[in-house]
């Protein structure tokens, strides 16, 4: 997994985004609360803002070949297997330039053996840790069933990294909102304060919904990182 960029520029990331959207849209866009939250999780996760301008092309592309009005494309999320297309290609020439050869070791079919063998191994040692301890028990129970979803996918040989990411995105939102409500508030509040030190120093408005967005990540990505549980998303796991 790649460092999370500095704080301080995710207003400009937004902005590139935004003006990416609206440009291809021919309208000013109105971002929801969804949109903000995955702007930065694009953002938190290191995705280049030049693979998700990418991204939005290509969605956009494909809007024009059905001959679907842009005024539909009302929400930045909507690119967001279009996006995640692009950073698998992004990934693979990086892996192929650093080892002189074109696409990445082994293909995507080693890369998504690989990416579920990483989970796969990260979710049995956080059941092992808190098996006798009783803690977490809802985050337990859900990583359980990840565990087998997880299975299920390795077993699936079929399946693209980008349905790999639709069918386990659901289950990491679910379980980062098991794990703040199973987290010790004395902890969340440090964070909390840690996160929003962060902000203030990166010269960002505590109260601007960019802002929110990014408090909301990090304090979530904390919890992961606290229980050394990987995110169930293709988007956090670079090698």
């Amino acid at each position: 997994m790649t460092a999370a960029p500095d704080i301080s520029s995710l207003p400009a990331y937004f902005s590139e985004i935004e003006d990416a959207f609206c440009s291809r849209r021919n309208a000013p866009l109105l971002l929801s609360p969804l949109d903000f939250d995955k702007v930065a999780g694009w953002h938190a996760a290191g995705i280049p803002v030049g693979v998700v301008r990418d991204g939005i092309g290509r969605y956009f592309e494909k809007l024009d070949k059905r001959k679907t009005p842009s005024r539909k494309a009302i929400c930045v999320s909507f690119a967001e297997d279009c996006v995640l297309k692009a950073l698998e290609e992004h990934r693979q020439a990086m892996i192929g330039s650093r080892c002189g050869v074109e696409g990445s070791p082994g293909g995507e079919s080693a890369r998504k053996e690989r990416f579920l063998g990483h989970l796969s191994s990260k979710l049995g040692a956080f059941l092992e840790k808190t098996r006798s301890g009783n803690c977490y028990p809802g985050s337990s129970a859900l990583v359980s069933a990840a565990l087998s979803v997880i299975g299920g996918l390795s077993a699936g040989g079929g399946m693209s990294l980008v349905d790999i990411e639709n069918r386990l995105s659901p289950l990491d939102s679910e379980l980062g909102r098991l794990l703040m409500s199973e987290t010790p508030g004395e902890l969340l509040d440090e964070w909390k304060d840690e996160s929003r030190e962060r902000i203030r120093k990166a010269g960002m408005a505590a109260d601007d919904a960019v802002s929110a967005a990014a408090e909301k990540n990090i304090i979530l990505n904390r919890v992961f990182r606290h229980l050394e549980i990987p995110r169930l998303s293709i988007l956090y796991y670079d090698e």
